[in-house]
């Protein structure tokens, strides 16, 4: 027992001894090395790097005019080059990503190599309670049932009904977008885009 108590004494001291700001600091600069935005090498230049943050920072500024962002360093790249976007390690893009710009890339990857580029776990894990184990989260076998269950639904007669309903929602916002402008009051116009593709979208999927 004396040895077990001398022991611990000999720990007590030593955890006293530890300069607290020191840890602390330690700590930080782990978790922020853990998280770091990686570095990703691309045909084409995207946002400026910073070390750790990547281009998190300008990623995140843009986040009410990504069209914009994107349109950007797209056109700084003449639309022929993919582009990296390197941003912090967390959520469903802390691996970083890729901006795929040209008809040959898309190609690749949706058609070509389609088996190679999965979603795994980094997409499904935090869209999982809004989209399930869906055609949109799934990968290989289960990919392809939902699939050919889907493609059943894209027959002529439903394409063409769909693409009225399409037209006469189009027709229902571009009047209240035209009342508003008549009217001299200004509107967020995102805001009825978004709203008309979620109204499309359910009164042709239900």
């Amino acid at each position: 027992m004396g040895v077990l108590e001398a022991g611990l004494g000999a720990a007590a001291d030593v955890i006293a001894g530890i300069n607290g700001p020191l840890v602390v600091a330690v700590l930080v600069i782990y978790f922020l090395y853990s998280i770091s935005a990686p570095r990703l090498t691309a045909p084409g230049v995207g946002p400026t790097y910073y070390p750790i943050l990547g281009s998190t920072v300008e990623a995140v500024l843009a986040t009410d005019t990504l069209p914009d962002f994107f349109l950007k360093y797209s056109r700084q790249n003449n639309f022929k080059y993919t582009w990296p976007n390197p941003t912090l390690g967390v959520g469903m893009f802390r691996l970083g990503a890729f901006v795929v710009v040209t008809p040959a890339a898309v190609k690749h990857i949706l058609k070509d190599n389609f088996e190679k580029y999965e979603k795994t776990e980094l997409l499904r894990e935090p869209v999982k309670e809004l989209l399930g184990s869906g055609i949109f989260t799934s990968d290989g076998p289960e990919w392809k049932f939902h699939r050919k269950i889907a493609v059943q639904m894209f027959s002529r007669s439903f394409l063409r009904q769909a693409t009225f309903t399409a037209a006469d929602e189009a027709c229902k916002v571009s009047a209240k977008m035209a009342a508003l402008v008549d009217a001299g009051r200004s509107f967020d116009a995102q805001a009825f885009f978004f709203s008309y593709t979620m109204d499309v979208f359910g009164l042709i999927a239900f």
